[in-house]
């Protein structure tokens, strides 16, 4: 399983802490290159909660068939200009090597939590997942700088704020 973060230093947090096979920087300038070069016949599953130029490149590295499911705009909430990070989707290309494309959100009904819940305890238990740590934030007043510090990349695992 191959990851990507935003910085050396999460990369590795990728590899040595959640187990990644590997994992690449998507600010580095030749990103493609380095995804191209870690899937060179392609790859056949992509999750997605970024969007942006990471989605692109996916649609382009996919192999014929691959599955690409999208539950995120990450990239596109924290952009300092509206729009300008929608990703550009190259319908041809999906068509031409037969792509999936799925978007969904999680937790619509109540049976999908309770079956997420299920499933992800008994991966917890097997070390299939490793429990990302928690980013403490402070408290409510300190709400809208983390929510700032999380769009630049500044925490790992869940930010969690304390309700005094």
């Amino acid at each position: 399983m191959v990851g990507s973060a935003g910085s050396e230093e999460k990369c590795r947090w990728l590899i040595e802490e959640l187990g990644f096979d590997a994992a690449l920087n998507y600010r580095d300038e030749d990103f493609a290159e380095q995804l191209r070069a870690e899937f060179p016949d392609g790859f056949s599953v992509f999750f997605d909660t970024v969007g942006g130029t990471q989605f692109e490149f996916a649609v382009q590295t996919a192999a014929p068939a691959a599955r690409l499911a999208l539950c995120g705009t990450l990239a596109q909430q924290f952009a300092a200009a509206p729009g300008a990070s929608m990703p550009r989707f190259e319908a041809l290309t999906a068509i031409r090597k037969q792509l999936v494309i799925l978007p969904f959100s999680t937790f619509h009904t109540p049976e999908q939590i309770a079956h997420w819940v299920t499933h992800y305890a008994a991966w917890l238990a097997e070390d299939r997942f490793v429990f990302p740590q928690s980013s403490p934030a402070g408290g409510l007043r300190e709400a809208p700088q983390a929510l700032i510090d999380l769009g630049k990349g500044k925490f790992r695992g869940n930010v969690v704020l304390a309700l005094d």
